[in-house]
């Protein structure tokens, strides 16, 4: 009797006995915490614009005309993100108060303890026109496709627990300040395409943390049949080695997780090193379907777990739905 006493109390004391790992740490970086400094010395209109980091690195980096100090100074000012450089410091309204040419936006931001093997990464919602990203003044990215969501590992600028600072070099060129969508917008001796006139950090900026097997991407692909999608997963394994993990897939109403229309688990999926590709179909014949007066919406979450431990965990919002061109030609409908 005594010795199951001590059992109860010791099961009572250690609640997350056998319990499933946390979910991968999620920071939210947007809000307050930001400083703004336009540098109005900057000549933008003579850099060059790559479509990738390798080759931005090829060139000299471009630090602030007044020193990084400026960042962190009095002149900086304190502001939020998302945010727009006009929102700030538009002196006049109207297309001709537009803010163009460089803004830095800036911030500290805290790493958390990592685990052996874990990876740290940016996520930013949107920028314009073209964003330069430093960590501790070292250029860790370069972004020139605007208004898209995009990822940033930082793993290799990082150490566990340090404090850093975060600067986004911003480069807006100008744009449209009404509904025409044909007027290109010169950049130098370039031209950019169409695009309205607001430079600055447009979207929700946010921190994660992945093991070292981690899904990378979960892309939600429909088809004719309509209640038939292709869940495109992309999963990511970084350990140096061939790993087995057991994967679940679960498809549930966006606004009620407890009506599952899909469920799936596959033992021992076997990763090779680096990113492999895994194309599951999802078919789900009670699923609504997706439609502009019932916009119904599910959700497809994909789980990594190592027994009863979860290494992974992530999820797409979607809608099964189908759309084509038919009849094309003279009976065109």
């Amino acid at each position: 009797m005594k010795k199951s006493i001590i059992a109860i109390a010791f099961l009572l004391l250690c609640p997350f006995y056998g319990v499933r790992a946390q979910e991968r740490p999620f920071f939210d970086l947007s809000g307050k915490g930001w400083h703004l400094w336009q540098d109005k010395k900057a000549t933008w209109q003579t850099e060059d614009i790559y479509l990738t980091l390798e080759e931005a690195r090829k060139s000299p980096v471009i630090v602030p005309t007044a020193g990084w100090d400026i960042l962190t100074s009095a002149q900086a000012l304190p502001v939020q993100v998302p945010g727009t450089a006009e929102e700030y410091l538009q002196t006049q309204s109207g297309p001709e108060g537009d803010i163009t040419g460089v803004t830095w936006w800036s911030r500290t931001m805290d790493i958390p303890v990592l685990k052996k093997g874990q990876k740290v990464f940016l996520n930013f919602g949107s920028i314009r026109s073209r964003a330069e990203i430093f960590i501790n003044q070292r250029l860790v990215d370069y972004q020139i496709v605007d208004n898209v969501p995009f990822e940033t590992d930082i793993t290799p600028y990082i150490k566990s627990g340090e404090q850093v600072q975060l600067a986004v070099r911003i480069t807006d060129a100008g744009g449209n300040h009404d509904w025409r969508d044909s007027r290109t917008i010169p950049w130098g001796d370039k031209m950019l395409p169409p695009g309205h006139g607001f430079g600055g950090i447009t979207g929700k900026v946010g921190m994660k943390v992945c093991n070292a097997v981690y899904v990378a991407d979960i892309y939600m692909q429909n088809t004719p049949q309509i209640t038939t999608a292709n869940a495109i997963l992309t999963l990511q394994n970084e350990k140096g080695k061939t790993t087995k993990q057991d994967l679940r897939i679960t498809v549930y109403e966006w606004q009620n997780k407890e009506k599952i229309v899909y469920s799936k688990e596959i033992k021992g999926v076997s990763l090779n090193k680096g990113m492999n590709e895994l194309k599951i179909p999802v078919s789900a014949p009670d699923a609504k379907l997706w439609s502009v007066d019932d916009p119904n919406l599910y959700v497809c979450e994909v789980e990594l777990s190592e027994g009863k431990n979860l290494v992974d965990k992530d999820s797409r919002r979607f809608g099964f739905r189908w759309f084509e061109a038919s009849g094309i030609g003279e009976d065109a409908v």
